[in-house]
């Protein structure tokens, strides 16, 4: 089963980090942030 938590742009890693002081390994196995990255092209030569 998955979980999503929404945080602030730029403080996901802090959310993590909490999550995993907070929550035992038994409850929560994982914590991960999902990062996008887009490539732009600038007149494509």
């Amino acid at each position: 089963m998955w979980y999503v938590v929404q945080t602030t742009s730029g403080r996901e890693q802090a959310a993590v980090e909490k999550c995993k002081n907070a929550l035992s390994r038994d409850i929560a196995a994982e914590f991960f942030v999902l990062v996008c990255q887009f490539e732009k092209f600038y007149q494509k030569q």
